[in-house]
């Protein structure tokens, strides 16, 4: 049975698998249905990776090396009104450190820091859309 949720300052709808299919959020006052909000999209590493909209509210980048990367701004819409949430998760599987990693200026961490995970290690930051950027609401404290 669907189930409503506290998530940030609003609340989300999550059907019976947990999944969250739609959130309303008091900061726009608008409800926003998630398209594939089910899906967990893998990416693999490059100079610079784009996080597409379209694979889900779940994204995990997968590191294999120790060059540097930038997450680049979500390839996709979240129109100007909709509250979307968006986790990316990187997980090191470098065999070693990773090297830096810089986010794009759509990416908000709100007083919040980010920490490479450590080489077998994930970590994940989880962003809500306000309707021009991603402000982070909270990043992994640890790896996992």
């Amino acid at each position: 049975m669907p189930r409503l949720v506290q998530r940030g300052p609003g609340v989300a709808i999550l059907d019976n698998s947990d999944r969250e299919v739609a959130y309303y959020g008091p900061e726009t006052g608008d409800v926003g249905l998630i398209e594939n909000a089910g899906t967990h999209g893998t990416i693999v590493q490059a100079a610079t990776v784009n996080v597409a909209l379209a694979n889900g509210q779940h994204q995990t980048i997968l590191v294999t090396t120790n060059a540097a990367i930038t997450i680049g701004p979500t390839v996709g819409n979240v129109d100007a009104d909709t509250t979307c949430w968006l986790t990316i998760e990187v997980a090191n599987n470098s065999g070693g450190a990773m090297g830096a990693t810089t986010w794009d200026a759509s990416f908000q961490f709100a007083g919040k820091t980010w920490a490479n995970p450590a080489t077998t290690k994930k970590r994940q930051a989880t962003f809500i859309w306000n309707g021009s950027v991603w402000v982070c609401t909270d990043v992994s404290g640890a790896d996992y």
